[in-house]
């Protein structure tokens, strides 16, 4: 059994697979699987998860009709075999030593969901940056190295990250908890972050470095407005 399974959700990503996933097969910490969900791509992205799980037996790769990120990060936790759930998006990337850290930290914290920094990267301007919502810094530093829950942060509860993709999960306390993510809403994480978070006693940080890379795109959900930014 796999000690991490990181859920990796890959829809028309085939400019930017590559580099996510060589920041997975090239990790310090080596005990991990990769759930790759194919949700229904009609670019070459299929192709390369296919190369890479013949090289990787790691790479584990799972396909079905589009059901949208939502759809394929439930599909993905359908499969998990490792002690910790990681999610990670198929156009952003991981730091080399992420996994390593992050294992580390929740192993001696005996956490259920650790939290860390993370920082976008702009793909116009290729430059990197960060705030306090990325890198936590919300977050009194009297939490630092210790277990808490949603009632010690009662007064910044909303202006903590909700990504669910800058947290690493024990996987037993995700089904005792038993959330999915709503499909066909935009902002899904929102709905899980809190329904999960307010589950647990036991929240950690980890702020020593930015562990992730979050690409800024034009067109991604994020940067883009409309009627169903009311989800």
């Amino acid at each position: 059994m796999p000690q991490i399974s990181v859920v990796l959700p890959v829809y028309n990503v085939e400019e930017y697979l590559r580099q996510c996933l060589d920041s997975l097969a090239n990790q310090t910490f080596e005990d991990f699987e990769v759930i790759c969900v194919n949700d229904g791509s009609g670019d070459s992205s299929l192709s390369i998860l296919e190369e890479y799980a013949s090289e990787d037996e790691r790479f584990k790769i799972i396909s079905q009709e589009n059901k949208g990120l939502s759809g394929a990060r439930n599909t993905g936790m359908d499969y998990i075999k490792g002690k910790y759930t990681i999610f990670v998006d198929s156009d952003d990337w991981l730091e080399l030593n992420a996994l390593e850290k992050l294992y580390n930290k929740i192993i001696a914290l005996d956490s259920d969901i650790l939290m860390y920094k993370f920082r976008f990267f702009n793909q116009d301007s290729e430059q990197y940056s960060e705030s306090v919502f990325t890198n936590l810094e919300v977050i009194d530093a009297s939490l630092e190295n210790k277990n808490f829950n949603y009632r010690d942060v009662s007064d910044i509860l909303f202006k903590i990250s909700h990504a669910p993709f800058n947290k690493l999960y024990k996987t037993s306390f995700l089904r005792e908890a038993g959330i999915k993510f709503p499909e066909n809403l935009n902002y899904e994480d929102l709905y899980f972050f809190y329904m999960v978070f307010f589950k647990t006693e036991k929240v950690s940080v980890f702020r020593d470095e930015s562990l992730y890379n979050y690409r800024i795109r034009n067109n991604s959900i994020s940067t883009t407005g409309n009627e169903r930014s009311f989800d």
